[in-house]
């Protein structure tokens, strides 16, 4: 009877962790620069609820000794780490993680320096909030 209850509860407790994962997960930016600045809130407010470090880590540019573009050092590299400078290290990929997961493939492929959360976050910012600017002076022009 206890393997059986066991098992049922791991099934129930696997199921949620599910759910409560699904509901962790970033709003998708589909392109459209009309929608841009509510993204840049919500993937904000969602990095923020996550850990407020995270969302230091966006703004700072967080840089480590010997890193390659895509932001990765070695595993000997990264095995010399001192225990802050580790949790950092997977800090920094959990917030670019969370940036990453929340572009399309195309938007990726779209930005040069991948190494940051920071560099990541800027690129979209400097993309769609100019795009956001030209479309709204685009506009006051027609009505004139």
């Amino acid at each position: 009877g206890d393997a059986r209850i066991d098992s049922n509860h791991n099934a129930s407790t696997s199921a949620s962790t599910y759910s409560s994962e699904k509901s962790k997960r970033a709003l998708f930016f589909d392109e459209e620069s009309d929608r841009f600045a509510f993204w840049k809130t919500t993937l904000y407010s969602h990095i923020m609820g996550i850990d407020v470090d995270l969302w230091d880590i966006v703004e700072e540019n967080i840089q480590f000794q010997n890193m390659d573009a895509d932001g990765v050092i070695s595993s000997a590299n990264r095995k010399a780490l001192m225990n802050e400078e580790n949790e950092l290290y997977k800090k920094h990929h959990k917030a670019k993680s969370i940036l990453v997961n929340s572009i399309s493939y195309l938007e990726y492929l779209k930005i040069s320096d991948k190494s940051s959360a920071k560099s990541l976050w800027d690129f979209m910012c400097s993309t769609y909030g100019k795009k956001i600017q030209d479309d709204v002076l685009e506009e006051l022009s027609e009505e004139e």
